[in-house]
């Protein structure tokens, strides 16, 4: 299988995504700053290809990043401290009944958006 990425969506790895929220963060710091003018990222997608992020202009947000897989801790204080049990899987949740195997991946997900953004 070939990765592919949805139209005018990027791909990157991790560890760029924080290059750039901390590049997009120094910028928002101060904003009048001339080095900013010209403030492009480069970042590899998933098929290598290198991709130029004008990090004052493009905003990109990491969309459903699943706690079970990449946050197995913050799952773990979750399903510990979330005062209501409608978590998959959970007290109040029907998948409870379905073998963990066959479960589909119902989340929880979080969404992180880069600085100065919001939804």
């Amino acid at each position: 299988v070939a990765a592919s990425e949805e139209r005018d969506w990027i791909s990157m790895a991790v560890s760029d995504y924080q290059r750039y929220l901390d590049a997009r963060a120094r910028m928002l710091r101060n904003p009048e700053t001339k080095e900013h003018e010209n403030a492009e990222l480069v970042v590899q997608d998933c098929i290598g290809r290198k991709i130029k992020i004008d990090v004052r202009r493009e905003l990109i947000y990491m969309l459903d990043v699943s706690l079970q897989r990449w946050l197995p801790e913050l799952m773990s204080d979750m399903i510990k401290n979330f005062g209501l049990d409608t978590l998959p899987a959970g007290e109040n949740c029907l998948l409870r009944f379905v073998s963990q195997i066959g479960r589909p991946s119902m989340g929880p997900n979080i969404y992180i958006s880069p600085p100065g953004t919001y939804t």
